[in-house]
This record gives structure tokens, sequence and C-alpha cells, in this order.
């Protein structure tokens, strides 16, 4: 984790959010994105190792540039597939002559330009591959809270612990981290209306994995979906644990909507009771591990 990513107030982390001041220079990076969409990913690489037109910490641009990178998948651009033509013209090679006379012989074989076929040989690798525009538009006030949601999410990558203390949508939380195999407890409670969940950080597993820390990190973005929200986290910063302190109001990003029903009996029996008594609300009760 870069230390530049965040501040510490004693024993408390505080990330350091992007906000509306950032707003600028973000436009300007979104616009360089746009001006390389078609073209070559070591292009774009290129450009933004160069000066950029606004000023702005290279650690900001750098996590602003992955979480626009995060949003597409770059596509491969040939006229013959990348792997068919290695193996024609790589066994072409092992028959000899010169690097003409090798493309000349594939390229015969194939069907295709002897160019064709050297543009195609490594258009699979990363710097080759083109940059591809985000699914969905992307605008500079909504890159800021992704980019903040990511620094959130890198620091719960770090914890031994998380307690989170929800109002509203606690199934949902649950749900999330049962699905994806978190350590989860709920504890018993003094407000009626908040449920405390009790996470094991991937820092306090006996083999750390990758896996587990994205799915303790993805419950960050369904957090923003609840009535109100505390997270406290103790993460492994060094030889030291620091706590890190996520509420309701913070400016990430949400995720997408959780569903209301659990399965499509449950949404069946929602639907067909509104028809039958539409003056009667359905009033989904809690399970017993959440009572």
């Amino acid at each position: 984790m870069d230390p530049l990513h965040f501040r510490t107030s004693g024993a408390e982390i505080v990330p350091r959010y992007l906000g509306p001041q950032d707003v600028p220079w973000l436009r300007a990076l979104l616009a360089e994105y746009e001006r390389f969409v078609g073209r070559r990913r070591r292009e774009l690489w290129r450009r933004l190792g160069e000066p950029l037109p606004f000023e702005c910490a290279q650690w900001k641009v750098k996590l602003a540039a992955s979480v626009i990178d995060g949003l597409s998948v770059d596509r491969t651009r040939a006229a013959v597939p990348p792997d068919r033509a290695r193996a024609e013209v790589f066994g072409e090679a092992a028959r000899g002559g010169t690097a003409d006379e090798i493309l000349a012989r594939a390229s015969a074989r194939m069907g295709a330009a002897p160019y064709a076929l050297r543009e195609a040989l490594f258009a699979d690798l990363p710097g080759e591959r083109r940059v591809v525009a985000p699914d969905a538009p992307l605008s500079p006030s909504d890159l800021v809270l992704r980019v903040n949601l990511g620094l959130a999410q890198s620091l719960l990558r770090l914890a031994t612990l998380v307690r989170v203390g929800v109002v509203g949508e606690s199934r949902a939380i649950v749900r999330h981290a049962k699905l994806h195999g978190l350590l989860c407890t709920v504890r018993p409670r003094t407000d009626p209306q908040q449920v405390i969940i009790e996470i094991s950080g991937p820092f306090a597993l006996f083999r750390r994995t990758l896996v587990y820390g994205r799915a303790l990190a993805g419950l960050v973005s369904r957090l923003a979906w609840c009535n109100r929200f505390v997270l406290h986290a103790d993460c492994a910063l060094g030889p030291e644990s620091k706590r890190l302190v996520l509420r309701s109001g913070d400016p990430i990003f949400p995720g997408g909507e959780p569903r209301p029903f659990d399965s499509k009996v449950e949404a069946r029996f929602a639907r067909d009771f509104a028809r039958v008594a539409p003056d009667w609300d359905v009033s989904v009760r809690r399970p017993a591990f959440l009572t």
C-alpha cells in the first residue's frame, strides 16, 4: 500500500480522498483516454509517461488511470488470429530462410498478406491491444467516487479484523459475506435496528489470498446502499496496526443495487401478494442468524 494514498491521525488511517477540486484534471485525463481509443495500448502508456496538460500528483493519475482501465477490456485487432500466425511463422522459421522468405511462405499458406501476418504475430500482447472506451459513459464526478472506492478497498485488503454496524439492507451484506466465503459472525447488539457483523480480514488468515481480499473489498460498495453504516477495520501497516473507519456519507462509489429477494419464489410471492392484497405490505423477517 502506497503511503501517499493515506495519512494517519493517531491510531486512525485517513484515506486521501479525491474531491471536487480534482474534477478539472480528471476531465483532462478522460479526454486523453478518448484520443487513444482504437490505438495501441503502448501508445497510451507512452503518453501518460509524458508531461500532461494539467498539474496533479503522479500517484493520483496512476490511481485514476487504473480505475479507467478496469472499466474496459482492450481489444485484439488482427487480420488472422495471433496464435495461428505464430504457429505458422515459427513452423516456417524451423525450415530456415530470411525473415521475408519465412513470412512469404507462411502468408501463402494462410492466405494473408505478409504485412498483415507480421502485424498479427503479437497483436494479443497487452501493449499491442487496442484501447477501448468504457462500456458506460464516465463523468469526472463518477471517476472521483470510483477512485475513492478503490482507495478504501486497497486499505481494507490489509485488514486483520473488520467490524461493521449496519442499519437497513443488512441481509444483502451478510449474503455477500456468505456467498463469497468470508469468515463472518453476527454479534448481539444493543440497538434493535442495528446489525453488528464481524469479518476476519485476509491478514488474519494463515494463508493470505488475493481472492479473499477482493471479496472483502467488494463489501465496501454494497455498504453504500445501507440506510446507515460504520465500518471499523484493524489494518496491518508494517509492524503497527492502525484503524480504518468508513461511514455513511463517505465519498465512495456505490455498487449495484442489492437484489430485493433471494430467489424467484420470493419475488413471485411478493408480486402475487401485492396483486391480491394491494393495501398490505410484505415485511421480510430477519433470518435466525441475524436475531
